[in-house]
């Protein structure tokens, strides 16, 4: 399973100007959000004061993708950016570090 950082902020230009509609759509949302933590989709989500956030999003790139997709009304969403433990980067770069000591010297 991939780990996948991903910031958000709510897209204002698509929010109703009616004060209580827009606080339905922003509790479906917070709601939804607790319900994808909940079943282990989320594995971290922060919001900030300005109404924008992040979250990690543990999944294949298509779960990822039909995630961001479902709130993509409503969120605007920098590029997801895949997480790698500490274990993970120790491992990878000594893969690494035995092919860069076997390639042939140019």
């Amino acid at each position: 399973m991939t780990r996948f950082f991903v910031a958000w902020e709510f897209d204002r230009s698509k929010m109703p100007n009616e004060p209580k509609e827009k606080m339905n759509i922003l509790m479906n949302l917070l709601n939804e959000g607790m319900e994808a933590k909940i079943k282990g989709l989320l594995s971290d989500w922060e919001s900030f004061s300005n109404l924008s956030g992040y979250f990690v999003i543990n999944g294949t790139d298509m779960e990822v993708m039909q995630f961001l997709t479902k709130y993509s009304s409503y969120l605007k969403f920098s590029q997801p950016t895949m997480i790698v433990s500490l274990e993970q980067a120790i491992e990878n770069y000594t893969k690494l570090a035995k092919m860069v000591a076997v390639a042939p010297k140019q």
